[in-house]
């Protein structure tokens, strides 16, 4: 989930990516898309910026884990050059999120963030080579995904953490943020070799025949996730065809707002009349 910029370094379209607030904000929308699919009638704000901090936190540990280790790149000198001021947001925010999971919104939600949490940790744990390149990608991505989610079980009352991990929805919500993060790795490279055409095409197959199955069974909070997944495939696939034809670094600045686009949807199709 950590994105490879182009080599030019125009940054004026990257600002929102390289100060990390890409990631949160589409994870905001998806949590919000969540509890209006699920027709979650009460929300606070707590459990949405905790899970905004916790996963900025995350996402600026790994630019700058990358910055560091590949040094050459420019957006590498960019966080260099910002490395204080960077620490600084790190240790308030960080401090801050910890404050509103201990005292603000409570202990249990930690039991929620624990799967997400250990599936991130074992994808970072993992080997860094090409075999298990794929694999780590769709662990980040499902756990991107579980963070999403957290908010929505939260305050439903009645599902458990397991529930994450046998719904089938949020998978397939991770699917999709896979394919998101293929689809940047081709905009990195601007060329799509037999492998990426590959993975891609069977992932997406599969995302669209779980997502067929499920809206024919699940219930009804189920079948709306899948309507808004099946919208944000349809919003990728519309991306890819007109990213060719932007700059390198302007169709990496939009890819995010393509993925947060079906879950602004989404909370306009499905969101509980209460709100």
């Amino acid at each position: 989930m950590e994105p490879e910029y182009p080599a030019d370094n125009n940054e004026k379209w990257l600002q929102l990516q390289l100060w990390g607030l890409d990631t949160p904000i589409t994870a905001l929308c998806w949590a919000i898309a969540c509890a209006a699919l699920m027709q979650i009638t009460m929300i606070t704000a707590g459990p949405l910026l905790l899970v905004a901090g916790g996963v900025w936190c995350m996402v600026m540990l790994m630019r700058l884990k990358a910055a560091i280790t590949r040094p050459g790149s420019w957006h590498a000198a960019f966080y260099r050059g910002h490395l204080p001021l960077i620490l600084v947001l790190l240790v308030a925010v960080g401090l801050s999120t910890l404050w509103m999971m201990f005292f603000y919104v409570g202990r249990n939600i930690f039991t929620y963030a624990f799967f997400p949490c250990s599936i991130f940790l074992a994808s970072r744990l993992m080997i860094d080579n090409a075999w298990f390149k794929e694999v780590k990608l769709l662990m980040q991505a499902t756990a991107f995904a579980m963070f999403c989610a957290i908010p929505a079980f939260y305050f439903s009352f009645t599902l458990s953490p397991l529930h994450m991990l046998t719904t089938g929805p949020v998978w397939y919500l991770g699917i999709l943020f896979y394919l998101m993060a293929r689809e940047r790795e081709r905009l990195r490279t601007r060329e799509r070799n037999a492998q990426s055409v590959i993975i891609t095409t069977v992932t997406l197959i599969l995302l669209l025949a779980a997502t067929l199955v499920s809206s024919v069974t699940a219930p009804m909070f189920e079948r709306t996730l899948c309507v808004t997944i099946a919208i944000g495939a349809g919003c990728l696939q519309g991306f890819a065809r007109i990213a060719n034809l932007l700059p390198g670094n302007a169709a990496l600045a939009l890819s995010w707002l393509a993925m947060a686009l079906p879950a602004v949807l989404g909370i306009m199709l499905y969101a509980p009349h209460s709100w």
